[in-house]
């Protein structure tokens, strides 16, 4: 027998710069569908001069870069690839014009090819120890091509089938391939699905390692898957523009999309499950779940629960319960999910059996959907899908919108199953119930997010890295087949082993490894061998983690001491910095005072010298007040000393003239002895002493005060009788 094809072969060799500008959509401005238009210059070089023909175009588009275009879109497309400079237009004759592929430099500027192909190159040597450890024919082009198509699509839809795989040796399995067959019947399904789970699992973990290692080249893969969902949703919609408004449209999200809502399922789910929500409710949208999907989440629920209490609890929220909050939580949801789903603003709606809403979509209808939906491991799931699709076709009763005006088509229903919407796609159209250019019944999660991205602008990016993170939690999540076969090999060797490896599934890291040893592949576990070897190698991812948590903490620790070393470095410098600058004000301030107390000095001389000058002023000031005051004192004796001489003589020349010789004689010998006794000059000094002191004094503060000295007399002590005036420093002012 053949050894099974992993991957497919490439039909097209496909550019990887045009995914370096796909990485870039997301900048663009104005018309995106002219901004994207550059991404076609590979097909129109490679036909120039060719007639442009709009479904040939598309199928092109779809085999170059798994990007899918309606054909009804094309035409639109058109002139914007003419002003591009990708197309000529020419008249021909019975038609008003021909669009011609032009001669174009198929080069593109400006991009980073680069960077997009160390990325895949990283890829391809993250992924080849792994493909040659299970067995599989390496081929870097194809690993590159299903590397770029799981990107571009971001389509984890193998993992949430959640197939339970039959034993069967690759040696003998047919050709694997990753489309779907024509017919899908359950060995075929099994094989598609089995082959698209490696592919899942192994982009999952080579995504999931750069997010933990390389943020950088993580967010360039959001990039790229960004600009993918924008160029696949733009060249099939387009912008109203204005004011948009989603109102009247009501959102039918299907159970799985509910349970990421609830935090029921893969946590990286629940970011993304809400921020389309927030977005779709803030934008006018209504949302709603059918009963029958309430009753499936109840259903998992309690098989879930059931499961994990008999210790074979598989899957996320069987995971999760190990915590005992989360346990909690799912047993107070389980206990009324329709009241958990009331209490988000969203809600249950019944789905339409009336004779009435069968003339839309009729039990036949149905059957043929059902039927063309394919091969589900779940019988009931497929069912509900079934009657999800016709309830939408039953309450829309009809009405048609085009993609332009996707809301006027009231409902639509949202689920991640990509192949579910293309099957009710394709029914839909087959049966007429509605054409190929309307308004689907059911769009993916995917899909709306481009929707509203070109509506309202702003959500692509945020969007994208959260469902890229949600897909790779996803596809990494253990597969029950492949948890039942580790459990059943270790437990026929070890209980105890067994045991311990249903502790290491409740860790991420653990499980994720085992999904990446395994690639998700329950008949790759074909020994006990195998088994002890992948729980070795999870230990040893657990003993990694440990080491790498412990390194963490303790870099974490030399960083934070270090950091605290350092504060305290500086707090020391900063400290020396202030008694240094301190010490300098210290000795500025010293010098400075040294200066003033020089200029102080300085100032005090001059002062004492400027008294000294003005006190000597002064003094000459009062001594010729004094001077003054004497002479006052002198003319007012000498007046007086005269006048009494000259009574002394009128008296004795009136006694001789009275002829009383004797009185006059005796009055002149009395006053003549009398003035003999005291002394002549002392005579008026005893008797009219106080009138000359006063004459003295009135004149001497009279010339003080002319000479503006009497308020400082108080400085000098006068000695009337030498005379003199001394001056006083310490005498009161």
């Amino acid at each position: 027998m053949s050894q099974p094809q992993f991957f497919p072969t490439p039909t097209i060799d496909r550019p990887l710069i045009a995914y370096a500008f796909l990485a870039q959509t997301t900048h663009a401005t104005g018309d995106l569908l002219s901004g994207l238009a550059p991404i076609f210059k590979p097909i129109a070089s490679k036909h120039t001069g060719e007639v442009f023909k709009p479904l040939e175009f598309s199928s092109m588009v779809r085999s170059l870069y798994g990007i899918e275009i309606h054909p009804w879109a094309v035409e639109d497309l058109a002139p914007r690839l003419e002003k591009a400079g990708l197309l000529t237009k020419s008249a021909i004759s019975g038609a008003p014009f021909v669009y011609h592929y032009a001669d174009i430099n198929a080069e593109f500027n400006d991009v980073a090819e680069s960077e997009i192909r160390r990325v895949i190159d990283d890829f391809i040597g993250f992924a080849k120890p792994i493909i040659i450890r299970h067995g599989l024919p390496f081929d870097a082009n194809a690993l590159e091509k299903a590397f770029l198509d799981q990107l571009v699509a971001m389509d984890f839809q193998s993992i949430l089938l959640k197939p339970e795989a039959k034993a069967f040796e690759p040696s003998d399995a047919p050709i694997q391939r990753l489309g779907l067959p024509q017919k899908p019947d359950r060995v075929a399904w099994q094989l598609e699905i089995d082959a698209k789970s490696k592919i899942d699992v192994l982009c999952a973990s080579f995504i999931v390692h750069l997010y933990a290692n390389d943020r950088q080249v993580f967010e360039l893969l959001t990039r790229i898957s960004a600009g993918a969902l924008v160029a696949e949703t733009v060249l099939n919609f387009q912008s109203p523009g204005g004011n948009a408004t989603l109102a009247g449209l009501k959102v039918v999200l299907d159970a799985p999309f509910v349970m990421a809502l609830l935090d029921l399922s893969v946590e990286e789910s629940t970011a993304y499950a809400t921020k389309i929500c927030e977005q779709l409710m803030k934008s006018g949208a209504s949302l709603h779940i059918f009963r029958h999907s309430v009753d499936e989440i109840t259903s998992n629920l309690r098989g879930t629960i059931a499961a994990t209490d008999n210790g074979e609890g598989r899957g996320a929220t069987a995971r999760r319960m190990s915590k005992q909050s989360f346990n909690q939580y799912v047993r107070s949801v389980v206990q009324n999910v329709e009241s958990a789903i009331q209490r988000l603003k969203y809600a249950v709606i019944e789905v339409p059996n009336t004779l009435s809403s069968f003339q839309y979509f009729s039990e036949g209808d149905e059957d043929k959907l059902e039927s063309s939906i394919g091969h589900y491991e779940n019988a009931l799931a497929r069912r509900r899908d079934a009657d999800s699709i016709a309830a939408i076709m039953r309450l829309r009763q009809g009405k048609a919108a085009k993609m332009a005006v996707f809301h006027r088509a009231n409902y639509i229903f949202v689920t991640a199953n990509s192949r579910l919407v293309g099957k009710a796609d394709q029914c839909t159209v087959t049966l007429k119930q509605r054409s190929s250019n309307e308004v689907p019944p059911a769009l993916t999660d995917k899909y709306l997010a481009g929707l509203l991205f070109v509506m309202f602008g702003g959500v692509a990016s945020e969007l994208t890295h959260c469902r890229l993170l949600a897909n790779c939690a996803a596809a990494l999540e253990p597969r029950s087949d492949v948890m039942r076969r580790m459990h059943q090999f270790l437990g026929e060797l070890d209980p105890t082993k067994a045991a311990h490896f249903r502790a290491l599934m409740t860790d991420d890291r653990a499980s994720q490894h085992m999904m990446q040893l395994t690639l998700g592949d329950a008949a790759w576990l074909r020994t006990t061998d195998d088994a002890v070897e992948i729980l070795a190698q999870m230990e040893a991812t657990l003993l990694e983690k440990h080491q790498t948590k412990v390194d963490g903490e303790m870099q974490a620790a030399r960083e934070q001491h270090e950091r605290e070393l350092a504060e305290q470095r500086d707090v020391v410098n900063a400290t020396r910095a202030k008694l240094l600058d301190a010490d300098a004000k210290t000795l500025r301030l010293s010098l400075r005072l040294k200066e003033e107390e020089g200029k102080s000095s300085q100032l005090a001389e001059n002062l004492r010298l400027k008294r000294a000058d003005s006190d000597g002023a002064k003094l000459q000031e009062v001594l010729v007040c004094v001077r003054a005051g004497l002479r006052a004192a002198e003319r007012r004796r000498s007046i007086i000393t005269a006048s009494v001489v000259l009574l002394t003589v009128i008296t004795t020349v009136v006694s001789w003239a009275l002829s009383n010789v004797i009185l006059g004689t005796i009055v002149f010998a009395c006053i003549n002895g009398a003035l003999t006794f005291v002394g002549f000059w002392k005579t008026p000094d005893k008797l009219f002493g106080s009138m000359v002191t006063r004459r003295r004094d009135e004149v001497f503060k009279s010339a003080a005060l002319e000479r503006k000295v009497f308020d400082d007399l108080k400085q000098f002590k006068i000695n009337w009788d030498i005379p003199e005036v001394v001056y006083e420093s310490n005498a009161p002012t």
